[in-house]
């Protein structure tokens, strides 16, 4: 239904919400210790590959492809941050448990960095602390986060939930440490210019169109609306 060609939209923050650079001159975000962390953790905790002399056109889920470019648009190339935060293991995703971690050389005090990325429900039961704009605080209000994505999902983007810790000794399931949450991104994938006649000869042609999705029920419904599913 959709053009598979994910952009970054919204940046949702503990103290509000933006659009990318450049598209945003709002420095009241983007001077942010945690704006520059989502693009980190969006760098970092990611297998695709942006074009580079060799590659002539990005490889990867579009999803992590739309993450490295909204990275790129910071002020550090992402490999530049892979090579300062060396990838020492991953959990991969699964649909089971609907997240993505990786564990990074630090570079630094604590020695590890952790980077997690995921559904917004699960992201937020791992995490202890959320950042604001001038450090972080314990995380308590989870029901509210609940609701900004389901408002963002009921204008057709899909929500994804960003993590991290630094740690000295990370265990082995090392995705439970002591997380702090970052905050979320709303990608758009915009509906395929033709989907709403060809929904229409379907139907003509009685037959029943059904759509079978795994994205947030807000998401799907206003999909939906814009190719005339519904």
């Amino acid at each position: 239904l959709t053009q598979n060609q994910m952009s970054v939209d919204t940046l949702l923050f503990e103290f509000g919400e933006t659009t990318p650079q450049p598209f945003s001159k709002d420095a009241y975000f983007q001077d942010s210790f945690a704006y520059d962390q989502l693009q980190k953790v969006a760098a970092l905790c990611n297998n695709a590959a942006l074009p580079n002399g060799i590659n002539t056109a990005p490889i990867g889920d579009p999803l992590e492809v739309a993450l490295l470019q909204f990275a790129v648009s910071g002020s550090k190339w992402h490999r530049v941050l892979q090579h300062e935060f060396p990838r020492i293991k991953e959990i991969p995703f699964e649909s089971r448990t609907k997240m993505m971690a990786t564990l990074h050389k630090n570079g630094r005090r604590p020695d590890y960095l952790v980077c997690l990325k995921g559904a917004l429900e699960v992201v937020l039961a791992k995490s202890d602390y959320v950042l604001t704009k001038d450090g972080k605080m314990p995380l308590v209000n989870r029901e509210d986060w609940i609701q900004k994505a389901d408002e963002l999902a009921s204008k057709g983007m899909r929500i994804l939930a960003f993590a991290y810790s630094e740690l000295e000794r990370p265990k082995e399931d090392f995705s439970h440490d002591h997380l702090i949450f970052i905050g979320c991104i709303g990608f758009i994938d915009p509906p395929r210019a033709d989907i709403p006649a060809a929904i229409q000869t379907c139907r003509e042609a009685g037959i029943k169109v059904v759509m079978v999705t795994g994205d947030h029920p807000a998401t799907a419904k206003n999909i939906a609306l814009k190719t005339n599913l519904i």
